[in-house]
């Protein structure tokens, strides 16, 4: 694997190591920015689902106080006229959302006792669990309906001082009912743990059957309010719930995760997708970096190998013309045309060198031959001589001296 690597070119290693540093900041980024986006997000999501449990519980809490109030001053209406109280009910409880609204009268017997003019009777708040007693001491109690109208039963007091009990049923506006996106589901939950007016159009029958569970758990929860994850049939759900401190209504949001997070996953894919962009911008000015650096190189490396085979007039071009202002690569181009000149300088020298010694040699062969080879010998006389040169060739020193007599 490393001779492999070791046999790649250099064009290959610089772009593998610039885009693998591109590759893994990037990735490093996507991978944080994946992280942040999802925290971010994931409180948000919360938010939001606890802003719409929010919405519905004030508008309930709403409409509640103001059918509270009305029954007040509807009770002392109804002890006065009945034709009032008609007039009454027309104006101002039809105002509120209010079908139908009946008085009750504690019995000797300390019973319900329906006052005249109420559609309602006494065993209606019986089936609810409202008695007397109880309803004095909790004041407001909201009842279980699927028919569209909610029963709301109030403990009231007439100026006069009579404690009378009333049943209103009201239809909840739509700001309680009906969540601000198709995705959400708004659920009730009476004190008792039953669901009322809850719609099961993204949970189905099923799923809300099975949510009572949850939603009974909740109503019986230490906390008042919160976000907790749901699962059911293999879907999750964010759900988001308010206990209503008046009536004891449990007010619930039911959200999708696969629809909270779709806006999530629409932001890391196209964070991917800028970020594949920048990579690919990357690779491509990568290449043509590599591309510019490599190619210098190359012709260096095709000039040196023309050296290396004797010419040595050949020379890389150059950009600039001083070394000094330029990179590395143009600065090593100048040093090498500098050193080919060099040794283009230092080959002619030895050439001529090598010349200046041949014609020495030449002309120290010539002048040893102007010279007998031995002793020039007579029987009256006897003639010798020394040759000694100063250098290969420079001329010759004479010298004479006197011998013996020889006659």
């Amino acid at each position: 694997m490393q001779s492999r690597l070791k046999n790649l070119s250099l064009r290959v290693k610089i772009i593998a190591l610039l885009v693998g540093m591109v590759s893994v900041s990037l990735g490093s980024y996507l991978w944080i920015s994946k992280r942040l986006v999802v925290e971010d997000k994931v409180s948000y999501i919360y938010e939001f689902n606890l802003a719409q449990v929010r919405a519905a519980a004030e508008a309930i809490e709403s409409q509640l106080e103001s059918v509270r109030s009305a029954a007040r001053l509807g009770a002392d209406v109804k002890l006065r006229s009945e034709t009032e109280f008609a007039a009454f009910e027309k104006s101002v409880f039809a105002q509120l959302g209010v079908s139908s609204v009946t008085y009750f009268e504690i019995s000797k017997a300390g019973e319900w006792t329906a006052l005249s003019g109420g559609s309602a009777s006494a065993r209606e708040l019986n089936e609810y669990g409202w008695t007397p007693q109880w309803l004095k001491q909790k004041g407001v109690a909201v009842g279980f309906s699927r028919s569209g109208a909610l029963p709301l039963g109030f403990w009231v007091e007439t100026h006069g001082g009579k404690g009378l009990g009333c049943l209103a049923k009201i239809k909840l506006n739509g700001r309680a009912v009906e969540a601000s996106s198709t995705n959400v589901e708004i659920h009730l939950v009476d004190s008792m743990g039953r669901a009322s007016l809850t719609s099961t159009k993204l949970l189905g029958e099923d799923g809300g059957k099975t949510a009572m569970v949850l939603e009974k758990e909740l109503m019986q929860g230490s906390f008042a309010k919160g976000v907790r994850e749901w699962d059911f049939n293999g879907r999750s759900y964010i759900v988001g719930y308010e206990r209503l401190k008046s009536s004891g209504l449990l007010v619930l949001s039911y959200l999708p995760k696969s629809a909270a997070y779709e806006a999530v996953a629409r932001l890391i894919q196209r964070t991917s997708v800028l970020g594949l962009s920048v990579l690919f911008l990357a690779l491509g000015l990568t290449i043509l970096f590599a591309k510019g650096v490599t190619q210098r190189l190359r012709q260096m490396w095709a000039v040196t190998k023309k050296v290396s085979e004797g010419d040595f007039s050949v020379r890389v071009q150059t950009r600039q013309s001083n070394p000094q202002s330029s990179d590395e690569v143009e600065s090593l181009a100048h040093s090498f045309n500098s050193m080919a000149e060099k040794i283009d300088e230092l080959m002619a020298a030895t050439a001529e060198k090598a010349r200046m010694e041949k014609e020495l040699e030449t002309a120290q062969a010539v002048q040893s031959r102007f010279f007998p080879e031995g002793t020039f010998s007579h029987a009256n006389m006897r003639v010798g001589g020394a040759y000694a040169p100063a250098s290969g060739c420079a001329g010759e020193w004479w010298q004479y001296g006197q011998g013996g007599d020889f006659l």
